[in-house]
């Protein structure tokens, strides 16, 4: 490595960690995502919430501010392994076509491919 590279390295480095310590989502508001539309979902307010999908439906448990797969009527199960929903790592139950995510402030695409 010369030190343009070690320059670049670095320079990754810092970008990155300045990104890292800005939340881009909100904690406290989640957005379930189905084949027939969407469910926001208040995390401050412990409940449970049903989402149809597309072979069967899939339990989402709110408690302690923070929302889990409890229950999913899919062959392999995965999406009640995966925990807690966390920034960038949704719970998706692809069979049933359901996601759990943070909504992004103001909406919209984070990405845009060609």
């Amino acid at each position: 490595m010369n030190r343009w590279d070690t320059a670049l390295a670095c320079s990754i480095l810092l970008v990155t960690a300045a990104l890292w310590t800005v939340s881009p989502v909100s904690a406290d508001e989640a957005i379930l995502n189905g084949p027939n539309g969407s469910t926001s979902v208040n995390l401050s307010l412990d409940a449970t919430y049903v989402v149809a999908g597309a072979v069967g439906s899939v339990e989402f448990s709110v408690r302690d501010g923070e929302i889990v797969c409890v229950d999913s009527s899919c062959s392999d199960g995965l999406c009640q392994h995966m925990g807690p929903l966390k920034p960038g790592r949704p719970i998706v139950c692809a069979p049933n076509g359901v996601i759990a995510r943070f909504d992004r402030p103001g909406g919209g695409l984070d990405a845009v491919s060609r």
